[in-house]
């Protein structure tokens, strides 16, 4: 008889600890239509990078980004494209699968000896999939001042 309450004990907080749980797998507010909203610190629109007139001296483009949103951000990314269009480099952020943390920030840099314009398309996407994207223009020119110098 005492093992039986002892069971029926058990079982009731076993019942009452599992309810209190909350089960659900997203944190997501289902009233979130819009994109996250991004701020981009850098580059601004149309920076201008020098690029040293020997070969140890690339243009570094860094590219640093911060994302809020009611949702779980799920992706930040980086891509960096020529003026020819084609895909240079891509770079992407995502949230550590231990501790499922929103992506709230992007870091990256990209390193060119090429003259010329370049476009960076900085990306957030949320766990609903919406989606911001913020373009910049940048130029990347030789340093007048070293070929001044020669």
């Amino acid at each position: 008889m005492k093992n039986q309450k002892l069971f029926s004990a058990f079982i009731l907080m076993l019942g009452f600890t599992l309810c209190s749980f909350d089960c659900s797998s997203s944190n997501a507010s289902e009233d979130d239509t819009s994109g996250p909203e991004v701020v981009v610190i850098t580059p601004s629109e149309g920076a201008q990078y020098d690029i040293g007139n020997d070969d140890y001296s690339p243009a570094s483009i860094l590219v640093q980004a911060s994302a809020t949103d009611a949702s779980k951000i799920e992706l930040g990314s980086a891509t960096f494209f020529n003026s020819q269009n084609q895909q240079l480099d891509y770079h992407d952020e995502i949230p550590s699968s231990f501790n499922e943390l929103s992506v709230t920030s992007l870091y990256t840099s990209f390193q060119t000896f090429e003259e010329g314009n370049y476009r960076v398309e900085i990306e957030f996407t949320d766990e609903l999939g919406n989606t911001t994207k913020v373009v910049r223009n940048i130029t990347c020119v030789l340093d007048v001042g070293d070929n001044e110098a020669q």
